[in-house]
């Protein structure tokens, strides 16, 4: 995996400390499974090759802030760090 990673960058900020970058699913609908679980599990090159190809390359901190607001997750206070997501639930 570091391999593959070895030449990408973060398709939002250009970041491309391969320790910082991540996969993330274009379209989380079509996820079938988690890259780095996949890996971790031995899953086949193939299968894993098959569900980057649903992936963009995002670095640690675009991906969280990317998955925030797809989510609609936001902090409400700096400072009390009260978590609450638009909804109000």
């Amino acid at each position: 995996m570091l391999h593959f990673l070895s030449d990408k960058k973060c398709s939002i900020c250009a970041e491309s400390d391969i320790r910082t970058l991540e996969f993330d699913h274009i379209n989380p609908t079509t996820k079938q499974f988690s890259i780095s679980q996949a890996v971790r599990l031995g899953y086949s090159w193939g299968d894993i090759l098959k569900e980057i190809e649903k992936c963009r390359i995002l670095c640690a901190n675009c991906h969280k802030k990317h998955t925030a607001l797809q989510t609609g997750w936001y902090k409400t206070s700096i400072h009390g760090g009260t978590d609450r997501n638009r909804t109000g639930l």
